[in-house]
């Protein structure tokens, strides 16, 4: 939940910023699969005439905050903290109801206004000046977390276009409607909600990853550039059949400059990135480079060289007299203007090696509990052998927490080097906040299958921590491992399992004391269907959680069942 600022010629630190505010506890959870802060720092930054601008958190129940820091030193000129709840929101199918504003994407200034893009929920417009929040429409179908603007206009995504003036798309007929437009949902008034449901831009390689420039748009799709003319937008109705009614929405359109299909075009490769270098613009077609000379004056663009690659470029960047193409698979590439062999630099990884003093122990820690998939907590660190032998032989994610930051920058580094760091585990320093002590970092519930130290004196070393420790166990299953003979510790397990009769468990395994949650959460009950079980009920009999609610984990895709859909605004 921090911004950053380095010196860009050696990398030191120069200041760094929390994104809440100091006085709220750091809390964590599970963020698309990574351990992240409550208010991570989605919001990305833009520099604007000596400001800083970022904003922080993504869910408004938490929190989120909207910040201008002097970009020299840090300090902070104002915060937004009370976007998170907004009365009257126009949000989908036309309904005016409470919204928040959910920051995800790089924020963009235009002229006196900053634009804070919102995942896929419309981007809000907010005075530079001052911060406060402009008038505010969340839209339907047509947020991204992308978006590019210039003059009166930003492209939002594929498929949308904010008029930086109003704040409203630009094929939104509800103001010109006047005194016909409907302020609720009105099925016979489709083509006039505020929020168009139709799309309304229909032209290709005019959107969030064209470049715009002040004599024309330039894009790329499957192969084929374009120029379009943004000084010269039309606005006109097209009709659209709705059942037995002919509904007249808007389509907003510019002139087409010119159009340059290269010999790529015929196969329809994607082209995702392109970037505009003094009279080059440089795109690719899959994974052909390709660099095309613009026209001067009423002249015929042309591709003056193309490269074909072994990877599929994501993103460019021209600089030095050099272009930089970054991939998918994970490669950098610099072209220049000098002729001759390239050079490789092959990324060296350094496998973890085995650790022996920890080889064994990490064995029989997983052939005792039985757990060798999930989250793995490890609350103490001597010197993360345990960590690195676990990861070798299981498929379990880490998760490493200590209170000394020259250990965990150590450890850190071992795993960067093995290509592990963020996809398989993952190393914090505990804060003076929580006293230093691993066990007080804020972990969220029910997040670990396995739950250890490498601390000789153990996890479980007082009884007023036991319930805390208990809460981050997964429920049917999660064990927390801990060395015997400690005549306390099994003291202090049995007092859980006497709180917990339900679903506690302890037992002696080989040298090791094992508290098992077993089962499914005392008060907890299934719901099995969209809506709640086979009766279509829309009824829980769950008597454990209650409001107010937070949010656990968030992600989506197939591994959490997930797909995100274009009616869903977050």
């Amino acid at each position: 939940g921090y911004l950053y600022c380095l010196n860009a010629a050696d990398g030191k630190l120069l200041w760094k910023l929390r994104g809440a505010p100091q006085d709220r506890p750091d809390y964590r959870h599970l963020g698309n699969n990574r351990l992240v802060s409550f208010w991570p720092v989605r919001g990305g930054p833009v520099l604007a005439d000596g400001v800083v601008y970022f904003a922080a958190g993504i869910w408004p129940t938490f929190g989120v905050f909207v910040l201008a820091v002097d970009a020299q030193t840090g300090k902070v000129l104002w915060v937004n903290s009370d976007s998170n709840y907004l009365a009257q929101v126009r949000i989908d199918h036309n309904t005016l109801f409470e919204a928040g504003l959910s920051p995800q994407g790089y924020l963009l200034v235009s002229g006196d206004k900053l634009l804070v893009p919102n995942g896929r929920s419309f981007p809000a417009r907010l005075d530079r000046q001052t911060g406060k929040l402009l008038y505010y429409v969340q839209g339907y179908r047509h947020g991204d977390c992308r978006v590019t603007t210039l003059g009166k206009y930003a492209f939002v995504g594929d498929a949308g276009v904010m008029s930086v003036e109003d704040g409203r798309e630009v094929g939104s007929r509800w103001a010109a409607a006047g005194a016909d437009a409907p302020n609720v949902f009105d099925g016979s008034k489709f083509d006039l909600f505020e929020g168009p449901i139709d799309d309304y831009k229909f032209f290709p390689a005019c959107d969030a990853r064209s470049v715009l420039t002040p004599a024309a748009v330039y894009g790329a799709s499957k192969g084929t550039f374009y120029a379009h003319d943004l000084t010269q937008p039309k606005i006109s109705e097209f009709e659209k059949k709705a059942g037995a009614r002919t509904l007249k929405p808007w389509r907003w359109d510019l002139p087409e400059l010119w159009k340059l299909p290269t010999e790529q075009a015929k196969g329809t490769p994607p082209s995702v990135a392109i970037i505009k270098a003094g009279s080059r613009l440089y795109s690719h077609a899959g994974k052909t480079l390709l660099a095309v000379e613009l026209p001067p004056d009423n002249g015929q663009p042309q591709v003056v060289w193309q490269q074909q690659l072994e990877g599929t470029p994501t993103s460019l960047a021209a600089a030095d007299g050099k272009l930089f193409v970054a991939t998918a698979e994970g490669g950098l590439l610099c072209f220049g203007g000098n002729a001759g062999e390239p050079y490789t630099y092959p990324r060296a990884e350094a496998p973890l090696p085995e650790e022996d003093a920890w080889s064994e122990r990490a064995a029989e820690i997983l052939q005792r509990t039985g757990v060798s998939e999930g989250f793995c907590v490890v609350l103490g660190l001597t010197d993360g052998g345990l960590v690195t032998e676990l990861l070798r032989q299981s498929k379990l994610r880490l998760l490493g927490v200590d209170a000394d930051s020259g250990k965990v920058n150590a450890l850190r580094d071992r795993l960067v080097a093995a290509g592990l760091y963020g996809t398989r585990a993952e190393v914090f320093v505990v804060s003076a906040a929580d006293h230093g002590d691993p066990n007080e970092f804020r972990l969220p519930p029910y997040l670990a299958s396995l739950l250890l130290t490498e601390r000789p004196s153990g996890a479980l070393r007082a009884v007023e921590q036991a319930p805390r420790l208990f809460a981050m166990l997964r429920p049917y299953g999660g064990v927390l491992c801990q060395d015997l003979p400690a005549a306390g510790t099994v003291v202090l397990a049995k007092a859980v399992e006497a709180n917990h009769p339900r679903n506690a468990k302890v037992e002696e395994s080989g040298r090791f004391l094992l508290l098992r949650r077993e089962g499914a959460l005392p008060g907890s009950a299934d719901w099995t269907h969209e809506t709640a079980d086979a009766a279509r009920s829309y009824f829980s009999k769950d008597q454990l959680v209650q409001a107010p609610l937070g949010v656990l984990w968030y992600g989506d895709g197939a591994d959490y069942g997930f797909f995100k859909t274009k009616d869903y605004g977050v």
